[in-house]
């Protein structure tokens, strides 16, 4: 007489008989009624599971924290940058006529009446000068910080270089005075407008300023 065994065997072979047969079963018919299952063809297309699609993925938390610390370097040198440049390309429209002032120039050569003229559109500037109504100078000067040539005549070659350092216009003049360039000089310009637009302030290398108003 085999033992009797109370679970998966008589259930499996209650299943096998459709349902009906006796749910309390030997151990020596487990075999029988799981050869007696219905057999499950392959689709080819199995969920996998969980534990199966799980990968151990190393952290190197090391690594993460340098990767963290360069993100954030770039972010700040950026920021810098930006700053930078947005402190350089601050750029005031100079535009329009502007009278001499002769009570704030402290330059030496005062006429009884100036008048500057300038036109500006981007990096382009064009301007002239007028003394008692005359036309003295005319010119253009490019904005963009390159050096470029003023003016070259038989013994002298002068070149600038103009650009915006926060909102003031700084001109950098070089000139060579004879064939050789042995004799050279240099000095620096600043214009500068005030915050209402209205007055215009040119100071020279030797700190005297001219001062034009609208």
């Amino acid at each position: 007489m085999p033992t009797p065994f109370i679970g998966g065997g008589a259930l499996i072979g209650a299943i096998a008989a459709g349902g009906k047969g006796p749910l309390i079963g030997f151990a020596g018919d487990v075999r029988s009624a799981l050869a007696r299952l219905p057999r499950r063809e392959a689709t080819g297309c199995t969920m996998p599971t969980a534990w199966e699609t799980r990968k151990e993925i190393p952290v190197n938390m090391s690594s993460l924290l340098s990767s963290s610390r360069r993100w954030l370097l770039r972010v700040v040198i950026a920021c810098l940058l930006t700053s930078i440049s947005v402190g350089q390309s601050v750029m005031p429209n100079l535009s329009g006529a502007w009278h001499l002032d002769p009570g704030r120039t402290t330059a030496l050569h005062q006429p009884a009446s100036a008048t500057l003229t300038i036109e500006q559109a981007g990096t382009q500037l064009r301007y002239g000068y007028f003394e008692n109504g005359i036309q003295k100078y005319r010119g253009e000067l490019i904005t963009d910080g390159k050096e470029r040539e003023r003016y070259k005549t038989r013994v002298d070659r002068v070149y600038y270089r103009a650009r915006w350092v926060k909102g003031e216009l700084v001109i950098v003049t070089r000139g060579f005075q004879d064939a050789m360039g042995t004799q050279s000089y240099s000095y620096t310009d600043r214009w500068a407008v005030t915050s209402d637009g209205n007055t215009l302030t040119h100071t020279l290398s030797d700190r005297k300023v001219v001062v034009f108003v609208r």
